[in-house]
């Protein structure tokens, strides 16, 4: 089995491809969905998440992948995984939770659920700088 996630160029623009199969269909035809309702919600000014761009479909017209705005990280900062969270100053803590938040409230705010799978997000809105 081949990647399911590729950098693209459609349109003259680098985008991000996410190709469904028999396992990861149900998790992409679900995000598919979610930024579907986020696009239509019109937010203004734009959630800071990816955009979708298009539906990849097969020659039966059957969709098999969607493609989204590609989010390239800027070299100079690091993940907030290799940050020593104890150096970063409570204030900015603070106000990295309080974006957080503001961005899933608005999703909350239309029914779009977005689920962390990984163990160190926690709490009800899925938020937790540690510190």
């Amino acid at each position: 089995m081949g990647k399911s996630v590729l950098k693209v160029s459609a349109r003259g623009q680098v985008m991000c491809c996410k190709v469904a199969d028999d396992r990861t269909h149900p998790s992409i035809d679900r995000e598919f969905h979610c930024l579907q309702r986020v696009s239509t919600a019109g937010f203004d000014p734009p959630l800071r998440i990816p955009r979708l761009c298009g539906v990849i479909e097969s020659g039966n017209d059957t969709a098999i992948g969607i493609l989204i705005t590609n989010i390239t990280p800027n070299p100079e900062i690091p993940r907030l995984g290799l940050i020593d969270i104890s150096t970063v100053a409570l204030s900015r803590r603070k106000k990295w939770a309080s974006q957080i938040e503001e961005v899933v409230e608005k999703l909350h705010d239309i029914g779009v659920i977005w689920v962390m799978r990984r163990r160190t997000i926690s709490s009800s809105t899925g938020v937790t700088i540690l510190g």
